[in-house]
């Protein structure tokens, strides 16, 4: 799928989605206290917020981190 200027994959059996980029947000929430999350190669990464990120008209990600 793509993106604004880059291409996305989804992986349908993931429950959240990561990107760095904040632009892409078309919502977000900042998170206050340092959050992390386990990413698949079993690393811990923070993140400072959640939102959503709109990658098409009829495609939405939502609890996306940043």
């Amino acid at each position: 799928v793509y993106g604004q200027s880059r291409p996305w994959v989804i992986d349908s059996s993931a429950f959240n989605h990561i990107s760095g980029d904040v632009s892409l947000f078309t919502s977000m929430s900042s998170q206050k206290l340092p959050n992390l999350i386990t990413i698949t190669n079993g690393s811990k990464v923070a993140f400072k917020g959640v939102g959503q990120i709109s990658l098409s008209p009829s495609l939405n990600l939502k609890f996306d981190f940043l």
